[in-house]
């Protein structure tokens, strides 16, 4: 399985929502006590990180943009995103879902 991916962000709409969701997460996340300088531990599939990874992996995203990351950091964006689900009001959301999901496998 691929440890590293490359994801193009198609508008600017779409990085605008991946940047919510993951800043809204992280929030979430805080709230409920998860340590998040280890959010990912180290393990056999690569080296650990944390929440402002997964953050400036976000911010970094616009419009045509590829950023290349890991497997793993990619699916915890896909974590934050799940519940964007049930707070926009677009399709947006689902499509990302799917080409992560596509791109994890």
């Amino acid at each position: 399985m691929r440890q590293t991916v490359s994801f193009i962000c198609k508008s600017s709409d779409e990085a605008d929502l991946i940047r919510l969701a993951v800043r809204r997460y992280g929030r979430f996340l805080r709230t409920e006590g998860v340590d998040l300088r280890n959010y990912v531990p180290a393990g056999p599939e690569g080296a650990g990180f944390g929440w402002d990874a997964v953050r400036r992996a976000a911010d970094d995203m616009h419009a045509g943009s590829t950023t290349h990351l890991s497997r793993r950091m990619l699916l915890c964006i896909s974590d934050a995103l799940r519940p964007a689900l049930g707070w926009t009001q677009s399709r947006a959301a689902l499509g990302i879902l799917d080409r992560i999901d596509s791109l994890a496998r």
